[in-house]
Formats: structure tokens, sequence, C-alpha cells
């Protein structure tokens, strides 16, 4: 499972090492170690047992609707906004609403990719429709787009305060994770587009408003005001038993002007 040390990947006139001992793959958590795991199980499965399979790699999901699950209120998908669990927009959008500070944690410049619910089911089912030949292997990196942390916190502050009327601070805290803050981030994820006609029904704007119509309403704002308490970071991945730390309160106005780290681009 190991390039050798002059290994190089080549892709639109760029080169990376690929040497090295954490190469190709240098997981950030367990949960991630588990995830490496797996790839190489379902390979040798294919190889053996003439299986076939997708691997996708699945960009950070958000949101809460689909056409079926917005038909009928008994169909609503779980939310998880809590600190381990929960995915950081869904986490944001929770605290403008009950008005808790967004938190970025550290630096706030970890960037991912992400990709809203609608769009990753649609995603699964292209992939369903069009499944790999017996014993293939394939890899489909799924995202429609990447952020920084920073970014999709001024974006969630943006609509909360010019659509909804909320008060909304972000917040600089103690970053209580094991994690680079700054890092390069060039995901290619063009497979999706181009061999399976993936075009992404909803932008980041449009499914966060959405969310704000959906998690403002009385009976769900109270819920969510039940489990507030689970939010707030207190878990330190170093083991400490201590308060995470305010850092500073930004200023948001400057904040939204800003535009920097934005990036969105289906690669088609």
């Amino acid at each position: 499972g190991m390039f050798p040390a002059d290994a190089v990947l080549k892709w639109d006139n760029r080169e990376w090492s690929l040497g090295g001992e954490l190469t190709p793959r240098d997981p950030v958590s367990f949960y991630h170690i588990s995830k490496v795991q797996d790839t190489y199980n379902i390979v040798e499965a294919c190889k053996y047992w003439w299986l076939r399979s997708y691997d996708v790699m699945q960009g950070v999901i958000y949101g809460v609707h689909t056409e079926q699950v917005s038909a009928d209120p008994r169909l609503r998908t779980r939310l998880d906004i809590d600190e381990w669990f929960g995915t950081i927009i869904n986490r944001f959008v929770a605290q403008a609403i009950i008005g808790i500070p967004l938190t970025l944690y550290g630096a706030g410049e970890q960037t991912r990719g992400f990709i809203a619910l609608e769009d990753a089911m649609q995603c699964i089912t292209r992939l369903i429709a069009s499944p790999p030949e017996p014993g293939q292997y394939a890899v489909v990196n799924q995202m429609s787009g990447f952020y920084s942390i920073r970014e999709l916190a001024k974006t969630v502050a943006k609509i909360a305060k010019e659509e909804f009327k909320l008060p909304v601070k972000i917040q600089r805290v103690e970053n209580p994770r094991v994690e680079s803050e700054r890092h390069p981030f060039e995901p290619i994820y063009e497979n999706l587009p181009k061999k399976f006609g993936f075009k992404p029904l909803v932008s980041l704007e449009k499914e966060i408003s959405r969310m704000f119509k959906r998690l403002t309403q009385p009976e769900i704002k109270r819920r969510i005001e039940e489990k507030k308490h689970h939010i707030i970071p207190k878990t330190w991945w170093s083991g400490e038993k201590r308060k995470v730390e305010t850092i500073e309160i930004l200023e948001l106005e400057k904040e939204i002007a800003k535009s920097e780290g934005r990036f969105e681009d289906n690669r088609q």
C-alpha cells in the first residue's frame, strides 16, 4: 500500500510527490483510519470475489432538504448539531438560531469539501444507475464545492442577519482538536460531472436559507434549545480537562465584507 520514494502524481501540468511513509493516505483520526482500512478491504474483495464497487469519498453533507423528505413532516431526516457528530454548517445554523456565537476552531482556515443532502442523494442515485463491471473498483470524490470554515461562518452569518434578522456573532475559540488549521486543499472531483452527469441542484446559500426556514419553526427551534449544551466544544482530543476558551469575537461587518477563501468549482 506504499508508493516508492520517487513516485509522483502528474495532473494539470503539475506534479506532487507520492513518496514517503505517510503516503498514499494519512488519516487524521481513528474514524478516518477506519475509512482507509475499508478501502483496502473493498479492493481485495473486488479482486478475489469479483465484487463491483464505487468507493465514494464523501464531502461533508449539510442541509435537511430532499424532495421526498419535504413531502411530509413525518419524513424529516436527522440533524446532528452536537460537538462530536454535528457537521459544521448544520451546527452553525443551529447556533445562529438560538443565539450562540458561531465557533471557529483556532484560525478557522480549515478547508473541506461540502455537498448538500439533496445533491448527495442525486450522486448516489446516479452511481447506482451505472454500476461498475464485476471485479472493478473505482473511486469517486463526491462534493460540489470546497470552503474554509471561516468562509462558511461568514456565509451563515450573512444569511441569518439579512434574510432572517437574527443577531449573530462569530467567535474564535481554542482548537480542541489535533489538526492543521491552515493547509493546502485542492481536491479533484471530475468523475461525477463528466462521467455520470451530476449537476448541483442547489447552491450553498440556497440550502442554508432553506435550513433557516425549516429550523426556525417553533417546535424545531425548541428542540435545538433543549440540546444547546451539546453544541459548545468541551472535548479536547488531547485528553485535557479544561474549558475551551474564547480567543476573540470577530467584527461581523468586516468578516462578511471579505470574500477570500471561497471556492466553488465543479471542474466540468
